[in-house]
């Protein structure tokens, strides 16, 4: 498994952890919230529905994005089985990830400090946020046109979550 690598990111996953258990008080947008649920059922969904924060910065399918403080939307999700576990959502910016993942398309995301080779994850590397595949010592896009990116290339890098899903653009 990979983890944070610099002491920015490690603080940064801290503090969340805190936050969640209820033992910091909120900093910033960074600091991923765990989303509420609401237990209304609506006819749509046998589950109902949760809200999580969208943040109001778009991930990288593509060379990359400067993840920095950020606005966030509350966004109304199915909740089920597989959404359950959601902590928050980022928009995809680029074509890297296709054909699965297309620009504009919504990524639900579980804050997690580490994937699995072969696993989606969201990963910061020197302040730029990235929508990839693990690889081990590179990040992989799913589109044959794009080349992994070597991880020894850069000072910092961390992972920010694990993607679990897909919400698809209507545009």
């Amino acid at each position: 498994r990979v983890g944070m690598f610099s002491e920015p990111a490690a603080k940064v996953t801290r503090v969340a952890r805190e936050k969640k258990s209820g033992a910091a008080p909120v900093r910033t947008a960074k600091i991923l919230p765990t989303p509420t649920i609401d237990t209304t059922k609506t006819a749509s969904s046998e589950f109902g529905r949760m809200t999580v924060l969208l943040y109001d910065l778009p991930v990288s399918a593509g060379p990359g994005v400067y993840l920095d403080d950020s606005i966030a939307e509350e966004i109304s999700i199915p909740s089920n089985e597989k959404t359950s576990s959601t902590d928050f959502a980022l928009r995809i910016s680029g074509n890297s990830m296709e054909p699965k993942y297309h620009d504009g398309d919504i990524v639900l995301v579980e804050d997690t400090d580490s994937v699995e080779i072969g696993e989606l994850g969201i990963f910061v590397l020197d302040g730029n946020g990235y929508f990839k595949k693990f690889g081990g010592d590179c990040l992989i896009s799913l589109n044959q046109d794009y080349a992994p990116i070597p991880l020894s290339s850069f000072g910092s890098f961390s992972c920010r979550g694990t993607v679990i899903g897909t919400l698809r653009s209507r545009g």
